[in-house]
């Protein structure tokens, strides 16, 4: 007669192999957080980076008044700037300005602005965003001062 033992609980070996996928399935855990980290980072740099060209491209459109004391520049000052570079949150971005007027609109009652903002990120990557706009030579603030009256005729802006 042959008696038969039941086996109770695990082997070494299927615990082994257990650890084994635990382990590479961790490992891949941690590293895909490591690259959610960096994405994240960058993503974050590159919004700062587009908050920086926003508000040089708004910064232009501000014209209309020939007196710079008051902050705004006259739209004949509107020129290609050389590079300046700014610090935002411990990354250095450089921002570049340039006024195309010749080249695309031979119209000197527009210029074609871009603004290029370069920066190296925390890992060694260089990255670039790039605004471009038009500005028409018309004050903003008479944007809107044309108006039609009920004849079908328009009032003329203010003097």
């Amino acid at each position: 007669m042959i008696i038969q033992h039941k086996q109770k609980g695990f082997s070494l070996v299927e615990v082994m192999i257990t650890f084994l996928i635990l382990g590479f399935g961790l490992l891949a855990l941690a590293k895909f957080q490591g690259t959610l980290t960096t994405q994240g980072a960058i993503a974050k740099q590159q919004g700062d980076a587009l908050t920086i060209a926003k508000d040089t491209l708004d910064q232009w459109r501000h014209f209309g008044v020939l007196d710079t004391t008051t902050g705004k520049v006259a739209y004949a000052d509107i020129a290609s700037q050389s590079p300046q570079t700014t610090t935002v949150n411990g990354i250095s971005y450089t921002i570049n300005r340039t006024v195309m007027e010749e080249q695309v609109y031979p119209n000197p009652e527009y210029k074609k602005l871009e603004v290029t903002v370069n920066w190296t990120d925390r890992i060694g990557s260089t990255h670039t965003i790039l605004l471009t706009s038009i500005i028409s030579k018309s004050d903003p603030g008479l944007s809107g001062s044309a108006m039609q009256d009920t004849s079908g005729g328009f009032i003329a802006p203010p003097t």
